[in-house]
């Protein structure tokens, strides 16, 4: 840098004319850039934008004091930390920590703010953290809502948390970004147990895409896909540890529509599901053996179907499960064929489907 300039710390856009010079006050760069050539003039410079920093700073001091008198009768009473920290349950304190966001981005905080003690609010809410002038909740703060056991903490926006952390009484964390005290947008929530939901959020419930993972009875269960009233609904894909999976249509957590079920043992069923069970037309295929082709009802094979192993096909009926007719054969049978093998069993679904998702909070 040549000696015709030199760069001061500020914080707002602002601009100073003085003989003819001209000094930008530059936010973004938080820095003052000086365009002087004359470098004998830079103390004095210096010191004129110095004094020009502390009476905007102090001025605004003075209007932050001047509302905060006016207003804060109106919103509550201050109070000591300690008082503050008394009220916030031990669990919650020990994990607070709002230098490890994880998933924060895009959130600009704002600087010019105000540390004010706390401020216990009328409603008996409590707030630590920055002000505005206007004597508004801005920029990093910490708020605690006795009634429900709720403890927030992360980055406000005019009086409104914007992103942070929400502590449920039970013990389950969420991060992401926030609306009303509630879950909305994206964000990650940690259950007690392990369990945990990461994606979109409506006003507490999970809407949109997303990715859960839990577990029952030492089972672990992956979903990946669409969410909404707090179920499994539209498209998606669940995987379980063992070696089941599902992906097609979901209804209130239920197989519904198309989708296709692979079984352990590597045979698949793809066509149609009802309420969680094989009901309308699909194809069952056993693994490196046959395949049965029809209609099914409540998981059993019912109705007209086709049967096919090797080169040979044979068609008939079927009633809840049992062979109840040969219409046709069709190719050689070898020796080991004998119409016994069409009395096959296909194997319940029994991948673990959630009656309901873990609720947010304590309810």
């Amino acid at each position: 840098m040549g000696s015709d300039c030199m760069y001061f710390c500020y914080k707002d856009n602002t601009e100073v004319i003085n003989n003819s010079k001209k000094y930008e006050f530059n936010q973004n760069k938080t820095n003052i850039h000086i365009n002087n050539n004359n470098s004998n003039n830079n103390n004095k410079n210096k010191s004129m934008l110095i004094e020009h920093i502390k009476l905007q700073e102090k001025n605004k001091y003075d209007e932050f004091q001047k509302n905060l008198s006016l207003k804060l009768p109106k919103i509550g009473k201050l109070i000591t930390k300690e008082q503050f920290h008394e009220k916030i349950p031990e669990n919650i304190s020990t994990h607070s920590n709002m230098n490890k966001f994880q998933i924060m981005n895009n959130i600009v905080i704002n600087k010019d703010t105000f540390e004010l003690q706390p401020v216990e609010l009328k409603n008996g809410d409590i707030y630590e953290g920055s002000w505005d002038e206007n004597i508004e909740m801005d920029g990093k703060g910490k708020y605690y809502i006795e009634e429900e056991k709720l403890f927030f903490e992360g980055v406000w926006d005019k009086g409104k948390l914007i992103y942070g952390r929400i502590y449920y009484p039970n013990n389950n964390i969420y991060e992401g970004y926030i609306s009303d005290f509630n879950c909305h947008g994206k964000g990650k929530l940690i259950y007690v147990n392990g369990d945990i939901y990461e994606g979109e959020f409506s006003q507490g419930d999970f809407k949109g895409y997303g990715i859960m993972k839990w577990s029952i009875d030492k089972i672990l269960i992956t979903y990946e896909g669409e969410f909404s009233r707090k179920c499994l609904n539209n498209y998606g894909k669940l995987i379980c540890n063992y070696g089941e999976q599902y992906e097609g249509n979901f209804k209130d957590n239920l197989f519904n529509g198309k989708g296709k079920f692979t079984f352990i043992d590597g045979s698949t069923y793809e066509g149609d599901f009802e309420y969680g069970k094989k009901n309308g037309k699909g194809i069952y295929i056993k693994k490196d053996d046959f395949s049965y082709e029809g209609s099914w009802l409540n998981d059993f094979a019912h109705g007209l179907w086709s049967f096919t192993k090797d080169n040979i096909i044979i068609r008939g009926l079927w009633r809840n499960g049992i062979n109840a007719e040969i219409f046709s054969k069709e190719g050689e049978q070898t020796n080991d064929f004998n119409n016994d093998i069409l009395n096959f069993n296909v194997p319940n679904i029994s991948l673990l489907l959630p009656d309901r998702l873990p609720h947010l909070g304590s309810k």
